[in-house]
């Protein structure tokens, strides 16, 4: 929750801001955690610069009783590769090879169901730590949080109607192959695994292989911009209007 820029009102379900970390804090919530408290009592002083190899989002905050403390949350994997100690029953141990082999099996059984899921942990430090400071580095793994997230109403439907008119709709999503499939077909969008591209996929191609693969593809898994920029080149090349709808 510290780790969250998101607004909401429970008063009168008011919400700003990513609809993930709104997720969380109504979940904490409804535990009697309340976001402006644990602020109040835990000032942030800095947010560390993000990276796209990465994928981590880091607060750094000060604690009126604990000194300081980095809040880390992001993609298991990047997660896991700053961790070398793991959160078990209130005890801080070493991250075992087995430790990581349950934590990975748990994030497959979450993205079989569909389900957005990140991994969260944390730093301490006896010191007020700097921003120029490798501060996502040995990190304690703390756990998953695995949300829900539902379909829109009819959207079936539209994806239909919009093939029948002419439309080839591709869907660009930070969730990972997994998640994409579940995803992709319950909306119809498709019937094969094939249909699902990510960076590792098309890293390394001739153009001519990209083609082919972009030819067959439905859903882009956590593309980087660069690629998205050339995969959209090639439609525009090949005399297809692009529109884009966030």
């Amino acid at each position: 929750i510290l780790c969250n820029n998101a607004k909401y009102n429970k008063e009168n379900n008011w919400s700003k801001g990513d609809m993930y970390e709104i997720a969380y804090i109504k979940s904490a919530q409804q535990k009697n955690i309340i976001k402006s408290k644990l602020d109040n009592g835990s000032r942030r002083l800095f947010d560390v610069a993000r990276t796209s190899n990465k994928r981590l989002i880091t607060t750094v905050n000060k604690s009126h009783r604990n000194g300081y403390r980095a809040n880390t949350r992001g993609e298991v994997n990047s997660v896991l590769e700053c961790c070398t100690s793991i959160l078990i029953n209130g005890l801080e141990k070493e991250i075992t090879s087995e430790d990581i082999m349950k934590i990975n099996l748990a994030y497959v059984e979450y993205s079989k169901m569909g389900y957005v899921t990140e991994a969260f942990a944390y730093r301490s430090f006896n010191y007020e730590p700097s921003e120029y400071e490798n501060v996502e580095s040995n990190l304690v793994f703390v756990g998953l949080m695995a949300l829900e997230n539902p379909l829109a109403e009819d959207v079936n439907e539209e994806i239909s109607s919009l093939v029948s008119n002419g439309v080839l709709p591709i869907i660009f999503t930070e969730d990972n192959k997994t998640v994409a499939e579940v995803m992709g077909r319950k909306i119809g969008l498709i019937t094969q695994e094939n249909q699902i591209s990510s960076v590792e996929d098309i890293q390394g191609l001739t153009d001519e292989k990209l083609l082919e693969v972009v030819s067959r593809t439905r859903i882009y898994s956590k593309i980087t911009p660069e690629f998205k920029n050339k995969i959209i080149t090639l439609y525009k090349e090949s005399n297809y209007d692009f529109a884009v709808e966030g």
